[in-house]
């Protein structure tokens, strides 16, 4: 479903669309352009500051940065990365990699919320005992660890398959994404209810 195209001008390509959410786009250098040449896949190489590219920037919830981008640009010959099956192939290995990329991420994101919800409960009385002390909310609390757990089992599973060139490798980097989103969710509200939304303010970031 790539719409930006390319043609071959001129000793080189033009290359015409637009590229939404790039994460952390308004920070990088170069950029990795998917588009379509001569309907065949194709990746490019485009700098930040092209001639033709113009970029729009804006900051994301979790304190970084984002941008769109728009691309009616000239590219040398040399700009051309990969073309055809060599190109999807990269492509889709990728897009994988990233997908357990953002997993682990999202597996520490959950740790993170795990360990500042346990900690805050051992500090903060009410009744003149620990948070940490009623069963309800350490049956609550185990719970999050159970789902953290599980989640980091599956992240591991797909490292490895990746790290040995498992043929399961994909399918593993796929339900990792799956697993830790839904699990991030669970953990990161029940984190909120327990603290009283002390990670909605920026030192818990």
């Amino acid at each position: 479903r790539v719409q930006t195209r390319a043609e071959a001008a001129a000793g080189g390509y033009r290359l015409r669309g637009s590229k939404r959410y790039v994460v952390a786009g308004a920070v990088a250098t170069h950029y990795l352009v998917t588009g379509r040449l001569d309907g065949e896949p194709a990746c490019f190489l485009v700098a930040a500051d092209a001639e033709g590219l113009t970029r729009e920037t804006y900051p994301t919830h979790d304190g970084r940065c984002g941008a769109n981008l728009e691309f009616d640009l000239s590219l040398a010959a040399d700009a051309l990365l990969a073309r055809g099956t060599a190109a999807a192939d990269a492509l889709l290995e990728l897009r994988d990699r990233a997908l357990l990329a953002t997993s682990a991420e999202t597996l520490g994101l959950m740790q993170a919320a795990l360990d500042t919800t346990v900690d805050y409960t051992r500090q903060r009385e009410q009744f003149g005992q620990a948070l940490s002390s009623f069963q309800a909310l350490q049956h609550r609390m185990a719970d999050m660890l159970i789902a953290v757990e599980l989640a980091r089992s599956l992240v591991q599973a797909a490292c490895t398959a990746f790290d040995s060139g498992s043929p399961d490798a994909r399918r593993l980097a796929l339900a990792a994404k799956v697993k830790t989103v839904a699990a991030a969710r669970r953990v990161t509200q029940e984190a909120i209810q327990l603290h009283g939304g002390i990670a909605t303010t920026v030192e818990y970031i």
